[in-house]
This record gives C-alpha cells, structure tokens and sequence, in this order.
C-alpha cells in the first residue's frame, strides 16, 4: 500500500536537482538508502557484468539536517549496523580506506563536475557544501564517535 505524502517539509539543500524532503502519514521522512516492507528509496542497483552493489543518489549524505538515528532505524542496511559497530576489525579496515581516500580529498574534489557545485542550469546559485567540513567530520573516523549512530 502507497504512503501519502502528509507534508512538504522542505528542498533538500544538496544535489543538483534538489529533490523535495517529504513526510510521509507513516510519520517517516523520505530519504536514501531507506526500505520497508511498503517500499522505500533504496538507490541502490545490483551491477550483473561486475557482480556488485551499485549506490548511487549521494545527495543526502553531508545535509546539515540529517538526524541518524531516524535514518538508521528505516535504512536498508539496518540489519548489519550492530555488526559494522561491534567488530572492530572491520571499523578499523574501514577507517584505513577513509584515511587514504582523504589523503586525496583536493584531488577527488577537482574531479566533480563543476555544474554538480551549482543548484540551477545557469552555475549561479552554488550547492551549501562546506568542503572543509566535511572532510574534517570525515577526519574522525578513528573516534567512536564517528560509529555511534547505532
């Protein structure tokens, strides 16, 4: 059974489209990654010829209004989360890959399209993306902070 859009929250500040942010009558707000037994915006794709997992539609991931424990508790993964938290191996693997990924964050910067930095077709009016700041949040990724949105 559809949900019914009950509210119009806003326009989502990231991504070049600016998707709307919408309260469902479930009383859950739309967002990625997100998969009930009604449904849901998984963005995800299974790649046949690479024999992997596809994540795409990133445009939610450094809003400022991200609440994570609400994301979380409706997410697709939500299952393996406790595990990801508990095994500290796998944090730790995953830390190392973050760390050199940011060793090039300058880099992976100048590769996004420059029409992807602006909100309308004209590159006037620019994304609300604080590149610095999200990269030191993503800096943390050795504090346990970093892992609590269990």
């Amino acid at each position: 059974m559809p949900v019914e859009i009950v509210e119009v929250m806003r326009r989502s500040t990231q991504g070049m489209t600016r998707p709307y942010i919408c309260r469902g009558g479930d009383g859950h707000v739309n967002a990625d990654r997100i998969l009930t037994a009604r449904g849901g915006n998984p963005n995800l794709f299974w790649d046949e010829g690479a024999g992997e997992l596809v994540v795409i539609d990133h445009n939610q991931a450094f809003d400022q209004a991200f609440d994570p424990h609400d994301f979380l508790a409706h997410h697709v993964f939500r299952a393996q989360a406790a595990t990801i938290h508990h095994d500290w191996l796998r944090r730790h693997e995953l830390a190392d890959a973050m760390i050199a990924a940011l060793q090039h964050w300058d880099s992976i910067l100048e590769q996004v399209p420059e029409e992807w930095w602006y909100l309308d077709e004209e590159l006037i009016t620019r994304v609300d993306f604080d590149h610095e700041a999200v990269r030191q949040g993503l800096a943390q990724v050795n504090r346990d902070e970093f892992w609590g949105w269990q």
